[in-house]
């Protein structure tokens, strides 16, 4: 029987050696989960700061059309906030743009641009006017998001309208991502 000896030992270092295995498996698909969790609550942070964002800039244009009604152009102070919501939007616009796919991407540029532009045209005296796609492009950012996150997209019936105001950019990714999987006919 002294030739089976070592079949103990070997079986112990066979276990052994399949337990730090199976050990390090699970450390690395925690890790891995763990990280992708992660990016997932920085991604939906990020999003939401962008909506945060450009809805301080359009208050602050409100506020700022209620300081020139009632004090003329004495409204310093609140253009000097205007200045700083559309910095805080241009951060925001740079952070989702780390963490972003394309598509969340360019909907974020568009709704970007949509803000300069309503900036833009309140300091060039055009109060009152409030552009025509901004709400279209926000339901389009977050539809797109949604996608991105894995959720449902919810707005589904306002699909055609969310392409309403689009970029060209976005425009040419729509038609690239529509005709991905179709066979030519």
């Amino acid at each position: 029987m002294g030739s089976f000896e070592w079949l103990g030992t070997a079986t112990t270092a066979l276990v052994g050696a399949a337990g730090i295995g199976a050990t390090l498996w699970i450390s690395i698909s925690t890790r891995r989960l763990g990280g992708r969790q992660t990016l997932e609550a920085e991604k939906r942070q990020t999003y939401t700061e962008m909506f945060v964002r450009g809805d301080q800039v359009t208050a602050a244009i409100k506020r700022l059309e209620v300081l020139r009604h009632t004090c003329g152009d004495d409204a310093g102070e609140a253009v000097i906030e205007l200045d700083t919501r559309r910095m805080e939007l241009n951060t925001a616009l740079y952070q989702l743009l780390l963490v972003a796919p394309p598509d969340v991407s360019a909907a974020a540029v568009d709704l970007y641009y949509r803000y300069l532009d309503e900036v833009e045209r309140f300091r060039a005296g055009e109060e009152g006017h409030r552009p025509a796609g901004l709400a279209a492009l926000r339901r389009r950012l977050l539809y797109a998001m949604r996608v991105d996150l894995g959720r449902s997209p919810l707005i589904v019936a306002d699909a055609p309208s969310m392409r309403e105001g689009a970029s060209p950019v976005a425009a040419a990714f729509e038609r690239r991502t529509s005709t991905e999987g179709k066979s030519p006919s």
